[in-house]
């Protein structure tokens, strides 16, 4: 809930003049996060599960499609 009222904060003084947002920093930023991000999920993935599920996977969505 907190991110929406910063959300409209923003938006509203950039429309009024009062605060210029720096798109590229935002940007860069997002960017850098998101990286980050997916740099940890990718690291924590553990495949050996993944694999093992791959048939029972690929069993449920044949007899899905039919």
């Amino acid at each position: 809930m907190c991110i929406v009222r910063w959300q409209y904060l923003r938006n509203g003084l950039a429309v009024s003049g009062w605060y210029q947002v720096f798109e590229l920093a935002v940007s860069v930023l997002g960017n850098v996060s998101l990286g980050h991000f997916l740099a940890i999920a990718l690291m924590s993935l553990r495949l050996g599960h993944l694999a093992s599920l791959a048939l029972p996977l690929s069993a449920i969505l044949s007899g899905r499609s039919r």
